[in-house]
């Protein structure tokens, strides 16, 4: 057993030197009060290289360099270096009698990078727990940038400090507005899963693709020193952190609002590198890093020769090209990495926008057409046509350019408000937005969810949806200026139909509300595509006046009133292909609207009675637009056959948003949310309630999954079908399978062999296949269904089989739409569950 005087000599042993004067004590208050004296005549600890705060939380060796060390490099991560006490600024007492800084022992922390004492509110240290561990919430905060002053008396003041969140130290880089994406916090992972939107989640948080440089561009902060503040570093500061000499200049304004003091008693959130589990400030969505925008090389194949389709008068000069390049460097410090292909290649973007998007949506008239009209159109065009390209890194190319349209668009906005409600920017939007929704790439497909509203808006305030005057056609003699009129007018009326139709593809494509009202709806139908295709004057007049006078007074409400009013053949009217379209797409739009009325919380408590009434009608109406794509095969062009297929894949659509509350549950299933079985139950049972709406979802989603297979396409609206209708026949085959199902052949008692029925047969209605189709629909009699290449969809290798074959059509087209590679990994994501 240790003596008496052996604990007292480690007692001794153990009191708290003064570094100033040698001096022990044996407690650590004393010791504090102590060190006021020598609070003046301390000198300064000696300079020298403190590890980044990367290194320090990450314990590895950190070698100093600036701006940024070798570990930090090699790891991607963005070097940081704590805030030191600048040398000119004297020690003062007043600052060590703070209340803060009473509670801190400045020997302990003598080793910690970025700490002081004075920069520590007492309402901080109130609340945040542990002050000396560096992966605390203070120590993140304080590290990245920012320092507290706390508003103190000294004895013989006579007036107190200026206090606020004082200005960061201005050599940190601009890395530090924003979380890294990387970040292993718990919440965040949390976050990622939890949208308002049904897609987000579907798109990869991760780094997008959009090709970027880095991030070490110091002219940037002059651009953005008026808007941030001291948020971001200038020029100067660069110049400071590297030891070179800096241009005496007066103090801005702007650095004198930084000191202005906050609201006393809130915390101030401020910019930091990771957000976690215990951040008082939890964003939904933490943004990425800031960096400038480059447009990757476009590299055609060796063998590239451009070959016009058109007249020479739609394609790009050189007098053009220079235009272009004048306005995109416009949006961008560094010129040098926004540099435009050859105008060769921008036509050839051009051509294939023509050819393969204008089917989809028809709003720029080609045969008029004029690049030098309408740049920031031209630019939207080259976006989408690329991606129809082989060219080397085309998606790479097609996405950095919608971003850079973007700001085009938002500078062309701020130089002149008029311009949102132009249609130029209504039709460069629209089609930025289409292209966003379709991309794959997490912030476009952002923007244009962001976006939709204010172009619903803009058109709206426009008075594009409202009811049109007729008026009178010009004389022969004056067919050129008429002509140019009704394009005009055209032009218009077909952004207005274009900006219906995108917002109504939302409900059904996304399962998104729809900003835009049926109701508001008001405007003349768009002619027919041979007037709008016409070359000349002289052809348009002929097809005109061939078409006669009622065919251009069609608005949507006489024709959609026509479906349910009892008129006699009622389809007659509808003779013009993209007319039936919009029907098609109205009614499903009315179906998603009942649809949500079936997912609010009370339903169950109110009843479903009078809306089951309002679906009742519109189905019979929807499917007066059926029709078997063989039948008349030969005889139809193929943007007919193209336009014919698409129209029926979403009148299958329809159907399936008519299942009840089988569109709610689709996504939820998804995310993995039915914890506790909760969907898994209410499917069964609907499927015990309303076992004729879970095989005719069965048959649409197959009949989606047949038309796309036997006539594939490039169109966007094709990847989210196919994407449904798989998911969907995954999960109704999972239905059908269950021992209580109506379906005999899964039970011992059948002897004889089952009969065989392929759901996604598309022959004609009289066909043997589809009688026996219909009738099992109906009745549910046993029968082994399946479909091409899956012989027996109820089976667990027949579900295996459908994720497989969905997910083998969706890499087709991700080819053209990066939107089906991220469904794809859903699918694959579904296929490994099992």
């Amino acid at each position: 057993m240790p003596s008496l005087s052996a604990s007292n000599a480690q007692g001794r042993a153990a009191r708290y030197p003064c570094h100033a004067c040698s001096r022990s004590f044996d407690r650590r208050d004393v010791l504090r009060r102590h060190m006021l004296i020598h609070e003046r005549n301390r000198p300064l600890p000696k300079s020298r290289k403190k590890a980044c705060i990367p290194c320090s939380r990450s314990k590895i060796r950190c070698l100093g360099e600036l701006p940024t060390c070798s570990a930090c490099d090699k790891r991607s991560l963005a070097c940081q270096y704590a805030v030191p006490r600048p040398e000119s600024q004297p020690r003062d007492r007043r600052e060590s009698t703070s209340p803060a800084s009473s509670t801190l022992d400045r020997s302990m922390n003598a080793d910690t990078p970025g700490w002081s004492a004075s920069t520590i509110p007492a309402s901080v240290e109130q609340n945040s727990g542990s002050l000396h561990d560096p992966s605390s919430n203070l120590a993140t905060s304080i590290g990245s940038g920012q320092s507290w002053n706390t508003q103190s008396h000294a004895p013989g003041d006579s007036q107190p400090y200026r206090v606020g969140l004082t200005s960061a130290n201005p050599t940190v880089e601009t890395t530090d507005f924003r979380p890294s994406p990387s970040s292993n916090s718990d919440m965040m992972g949390l976050l990622h899963n939890d949208f308002n939107s049904n897609l987000d989640w579907l798109l990869d948080p991760q780094p997008d693709i959009l090709p970027w440089l880095d991030h070490g561009d110091y002219s940037m902060g002059d651009c953005f020193s008026n808007i941030f503040g001291a948020s971001f570093p200038t020029f100067e500061s660069h110049l400071q952190r590297t030891g070179q000499s800096v241009p005496a200049s007066p103090p801005s304004n702007a650095s004198m609002q930084t000191s202005m003091p906050p609201i006393s008693g809130l915390p101030t959130p401020n910019p930091r590198e990771d957000c976690g589990p215990d951040d008082p400030w939890p964003m939904a969505w933490h943004a990425s890093k800031i960096h400038r925008l480059r447009l990757p090389p476009l590299e055609a194949p060796v063998d590239f020769v451009h070959r016009p389709y058109f007249s020479p008068h739609t394609y790009i000069d050189t007098n053009i090209l220079t235009e272009m390049q004048r306005l995109v460097n416009m949006c961008s410090v560094d010129i040098q990495d926004l540099e435009l292909p050859a105008a060769s290649k921008l036509n050839h973007c051009i051509d294939l926008y023509f050819v393969n998007f204008s089917q989809v949506m028809a709003l720029v008239h080609r045969p008029t057409f004029d690049p030098r009209a309408s740049i920031v159109v031209t630019l939207a065009m080259v976006a989408i046509g690329v991606l129809y390209s082989d060219f080397t890194a085309a998606k790479k190319y097609s996405y950095s350019l919608s971003e850079l349209i973007r700001k085009i668009l938002v500078l062309m906005e701020e130089y002149d408000r008029r311009f949102v409600r132009t249609e130029d920017h209504l039709t460069a939007q629209l089609l930025q937005g289409f292209h966003g929704y379709c991309s794959g790439s997490q912030r476009l497909f952002e923007l244009s969810e962001t976006s939709r509203g204010s172009l619903v808006t803009n058109a709206r305030r426009m008075g594009l949806f409202n009811k049109e005057t007729a008026d009178s056609i010009s004389p022969p003699t004056e067919i050129g200026p008429a002509w140019l009129d009704w394009i005009r007018k055209e032009r218009l009326r077909r952004v207005g139909w274009g900006v219906y139709i995108y917002d109504a593809s939302v409900s059904y494509l996304h399962n998104v509300r729809p900003y835009l009202t049926i109701g508001e709806v008001a405007m003349t139908l768009p002619s027919m595509d041979l007037e709008w295709d016409a070359e000349s004057a002289q052809s348009w007049v002929a097809l005109h006046s061939r078409s006669g006078e009622s065919s251009h007074k069609l608005t949507l409400r006489s024709l959609m009133r026509s479906l349910f009013d009892g008129s006699p053949q009622p389809m007659d009217r509808f003779k013009i292909g993209s007319h039936r379209a919009l029907i098609v797409s109205t009614l499903v739009r009315m179906i998603w609207s009942n649809k949500e009325l079936i997912g609010n919380p009370v339903h169950d408590l109110i009843g479903d009675t009078e809306d089951q009434d309002r679906v009742a009608p519109l189905i019979p109406a929807l499917d007066m637009f059926l029709e078997s794509p063989l039948a008349d095969r030969d005889l139809r062009t193929q943007k007919q056959a193209t336009n014919l297929v698409r129209r029926l894949s979403l009148v299958h659509i329809g159907h399936l948003y008519a299942a009840g509350e089988l569109m709610n549950w689709l996504y939820p299933l998804l995310r993995c949310r039915d914890i506790d079985g909760t969907l898994e139950r209410r499917m069964r049972q609907w499927k015990t309630e309303k076992p004729r709406q879970v095989r005719d979802a069965t048959f649409h989603a197959a009949q989606i999954i047949g038309l796309v297979h036997h006539f594939a396409d490039n169109g966007p609206y094709q990847v989210f079908a196919v994407f449904h209708a798989g998911v969907i026949l995954f999960y109704m085959a999972m239905l059908l399978s269950y021992p209580d199902d109506t379906r005999v052949g899964a039970t011992p008692e059948v002897s004889s062999p089952m009969e065989h029925l392929q759901l996604d047969f598309l022959g004609l209605p009289k066909d043997d296949m589809a009688v026996r189709a219909a009738r099992w629909v109906e009745d549910g009699r046993p029968v082994m269904i399946g479909l091409h290449g899956v012989p027996d969809l109820c089976s667990e290798q027949g579900r295996l089989q459908v994720l497989e074959k969905t997910a083998d059509m969706l890499s087709q087209m991700e080819l053209v739409w990066g939107v089906a590679g991220n469904l794809r990994k859903v699918i694959l994501r579904l296929r490994d569950r099992l």
